[in-house]
């Protein structure tokens, strides 16, 4: 089987508030001039320059070829100096416009000093804020078909402490006798070498035997500004189960973060405490060969003087038939918060779908959203403004084009009471065709959270076309 679920978990990776959040007619989103015309890939973090509110980086990245896992073309890195107003592309002869750009990680010790992680080629450095770049792959499985440097974070307080996770998004998986999961990797010389640390770690591994496959990676590392000896790792887990017609196997994953307190040496200790288990595959085809749970920790964290972290979480399952149907059910759980380790899933006011019809699709194909929280990454406000939050929805329009859900939830409490729902004007309808389907997955606040910045997908929820003019970066000013 190719390994192309991992291409599915990075394109939700990609899909890698303020006193502002009192929902008042003033605050419009509008689109900004990167719009999906510009771009051939999809629009994946948006990461915000830690002290310049003019600069806003994007990343762009492919999804894999479901059949051969190769990727189609990139767009590589986009950055604002104005607030959106204009838009230039990061490259050189050594950074090429084409590649896929899954993370982007800036230190605030050192503001042009800047890691991207890639599709294929690896983990890049520049030092003059994204003029000139250098491949920095010493010790890390790089350049390989392969794999892809899923997430990368550097220590605010030291440019020369980054952390990278590495996952095989290509080549045989189950049926490949010597499988190659690389997991975390840390370099505290700023690149100039990489040490694997695994340890205290979800196992990876693959078993022709009884077709079980199990992948884990961190989709998601934070680097707590408040202790930055403290790594937090967000996992992405996959369980495959082969097997033959009516065989009883399920596959099952569950919600995971680990932390490292020694700046991503050590053994990982997990802080799993109040996250989603037992996440298993939905009702079965009866013919099925292959059934599928997977499970994509995103997390979020406060810079003010509170340790506030949040996790989203976004689970899949699937079960695959002999003639390639598929029904895929999102089993997400929507947002947690925490301060000690201990979880609270902080979903009041969210989007619960109880039920809705399947638009039909080619090949017998199904996608349900049913009964969970479709959410993408929360926006921490900075300093002192740490308990107002936004967060970015995924899909809740889908199948429903008269539900117009909300878009961007909004709270000031870091949603310890019900998050504000209609603080997404702008995003109701599409700027030119009138679709209310939208994902608004990756959004964050500018340095002096002046603006907010979202990247937006819109669709016909009946048969999800793409409204690719109408895709873009969207902002909202705040203040």
């Amino acid at each position: 089987m190719k390994n192309s679920l991992l291409g599915l978990v990075l394109m939700i990776v990609a899909l890698s508030g303020s006193n502002a959040a009192h929902a008042q007619s003033s605050y419009v989103w509008n689109q900004t001039t990167l719009t999906g015309n510009n771009l051939q890939a999809d629009f994946g973090h948006l990461v915000a320059h830690p002290t310049d509110p003019n600069v806003i980086y994007l990343c762009t990245m492919s999804p894999l070829d479901p059949v051969t896992g190769t990727p189609g073309p990139a767009d590589g890195i986009w950055k604002s100096s104005d607030l959106g107003n204009t838009w230039s592309v990061l490259s050189d002869s050594v950074m090429s416009p084409d590649y896929s750009i899954l993370g982007l990680a800036i230190s605030t010790s050192a503001q042009d000093t800047l890691y991207v992680s890639t599709k294929e080629h690896g983990v890049f450095k520049s030092l003059d804020g994204g003029l000139s770049w250098a491949a920095v792959n010493n010790g890390l499985p790089f350049p390989n078909a392969n794999h892809s440097g899923v997430a990368i974070a550097v220590d605010p307080t030291d440019a020369n402490k980054v952390y990278v996770s590495v996952a095989q998004t290509d080549g045989l998986d189950i049926f490949n006798l010597s499988p190659d999961h690389p997991g975390f990797y840390w370099s505290h010389d700023g690149g100039a070498s990489w040490q694997s640390n695994n340890s205290g770690l979800p196992s990876r591994y693959d078993n022709i035997a009884d077709g079980n496959s199990r992948t884990a990676v961190p989709s998601s590392i934070v680097v707590l500004p408040q202790s930055p000896n403290y790594v937090l790792l967000g996992m992405a887990e996959i369980h495959v189960n082969t097997v033959l017609l009516f065989g009883s196997k399920t596959a099952k994953t569950s919600g995971k973060v680990f932390y490292s307190s020694n700046f991503g040496n050590g053994t990982f200790t997990e802080a799993s405490s109040g996250l989603p288990t037992n996440i298993k595959q939905g009702v079965n085809l009866g013919t099925s060969v292959a059934r599928i749970s997977s499970s994509i920790m995103m997390l979020s964290h406060s810079t003010g003087s509170s340790i506030d972290v949040w996790s989203t979480h976004t689970g899949l399952t699937f079960d695959l038939d002999l003639i390639g149907n598929a029904l895929v059910v999102n089993r997400g759980q929507g947002a947690f918060f925490t301060k000690n380790g201990n979880w609270q899933a902080r979903n009041a006011g969210l989007p619960y779908i109880s039920s809705w019809t399947a638009p039909p699709t080619a090949g017998g194909a199904t996608v349900k959203f049913t009964d969970c929280t479709s959410v993408g990454t929360v926006a921490v406000g900075a300093g002192n403004s740490e308990n107002a939050v936004l967060l970015g929805s995924i899909g809740t329009d889908q199948g429903n084009s008269s539900a117009n859900n909300a878009k961007v939830y909004a709270s000031l409490d870091s949603a310890s009471t019900a998050w504000i729902g209609n603080w997404d004007s702008g995003l109701d309808v599409s700027p030119t065709l009138g679709y209310s389907s939208a994902n608004a997955a990756g959004i964050t606040f500018n340095a002096d959270m002046s603006y907010a910045f979202a990247t937006v997908r819109w669709g016909d929820p009946s048969t999800t076309t793409p409204l690719v003019a109408d895709d873009g970066v969207y902002r909202v000013k705040l203040r």
